[in-house]
């Protein structure tokens, strides 16, 4: 049986821990592989771990610095050769390249998983470490967009969607006017990439038009204190709320009027994905490298909007909330996200494309 080592830089409420779970529960369902989840930080899984998966977490502290990344490397180095795996599948630039480096003189094959944007995510440091990608053994990408970035430079390379959680698809959701008047927000807040601002400039104009609805933001980040600042700027902080991190994200979300994404790239976003998923609508920004417009066909399951237009992002929402009966015709729509990305689906690419590796 084939032993599989999937790692991570840390175990905790993101899309790529998310994800990287969702694949290793499949896999592991196959009985066919020996599955193994690490992160070479010292943290534990924040999603369900299949019981045939065995967890292991590192010793390294999360942080920055040279001594860190000295850290993370020897970290990783150990999990690897305790675990001795045949295949190890890499989510996210760090733990790519401290796999790579870890395996660069033995047989062991690595699998590199970009998760998001590289025309974006693209610093000197991140430049460094994808020189190494060359000497992986595969790619895996979630858009074409992010698989072009990276053509010539590795080898074996796919594409291969998110998986849709099996649990979404037995979610029933009331009708657009019997759901609370709230748009619920799950990411972190990082205003580079998410682009909170906008967001909060978006719900200034949709709160001129419906001063019944309320925001809540659920997660936290580097700039919360500046995204609070903006908030008050607006005179908002009646109607905008900041829910911190939660593990009940679904059913918050069940009940939302809709949500918006207003990130100015992305992988594939999984807010966006889980949303779809249960039928809640979405008004989400044209994201660098084409995740969303992989999931919404603009004006039948949602909307998509140019990125920093937060004037457009406000009417189509409020065109929504004035609309029920569009917003119910894209709940049909975006729950066939389901069958399109299902766990059968998507593990069978995973499946078929590790057995060329």
């Amino acid at each position: 049986m084939k032993k599989i080592l999937f790692i991570i830089h840390r175990f905790h409420y993101s899309g790529a821990a998310k994800a990287m779970q969702l694949i290793a529960n499949g896999l592991a369902k196959l009985n066919k592989y020996d599955i193994y989840i690490a992160s070479y930080c010292d943290t534990s899984p924040c999603y369900e771990v299949d019981s045939r998966i065995k967890v292991i977490s590192g010793t390294n502290k999360y942080g920055k610095g040279f001594k860190n990344k000295i850290g993370a490397y020897k970290s990783t180095k150990k999990i690897i050769k305790e675990c001795n795996p045949d295949l190890v599948i890499a989510f996210l630039n760090n733990a790519s390249f401290y796999s790579i480096i870890s395996t660069l003189f033995d047989k062991r094959k690595v699998i590199v998983c970009e998760r998001c944007d590289p025309f974006n995510e693209n610093t000197h440091s991140l430049k460094f470490m994808r020189k190494f990608f060359k000497f992986a053994d595969g790619g895996v990408f979630q858009t074409d967009g992010a698989r072009k970035y990276y053509k010539n430079k590795i080898k074996n390379t796919t594409v291969i969607p998110n998986i849709v959680d099996n649990k979404y698809a037995n979610i029933k959701i009331n009708k657009f006017n019997d759901r609370k008047n709230e748009i619920d927000i799950f990411s972190r807040i990082e205003i580079k990439q998410k682009r909170h601002d906008i967001l909060i400039k978006a719900f200034n104009e949709i709160h001129k038009v419906h001063p019944d609805i309320v925001l809540n933001i659920y997660g936290d980040g580097p700039d919360e204190d500046t995204i609070k600042n903006i908030v008050n700027e607006f005179n908002l902080d009646d109607f905008v709320n900041f829910k911190g991190s939660t593990n009940n994200a679904l059913d918050i979300l069940k009940e939302s009027k809709l949500t918006i994404l207003s990130s100015d790239y992305e992988g594939i976003p999984n807010g966006v994905i889980d949303a779809l998923a249960i039928g809640i609508p979405v008004v989400a920004t044209d994201t660098s490298p084409g995740g969303v417009r992989l999931l919404i066909e603009n004006g039948k399951n949602g909307y998509i909007v140019p990125c920093g237009d937060y004037i457009e992002i406000a009417k189509k929402v409020n065109y929504l909330i004035e609309h029920p009966n569009i917003a119910d015709d894209f709940s049909k729509e975006s729950i066939k996200i389901n069958d399109r990305f299902s766990e059968k689906n998507i593990i069978k690419m995973w499946d078929e494309y590790i057995d060329k590796i």
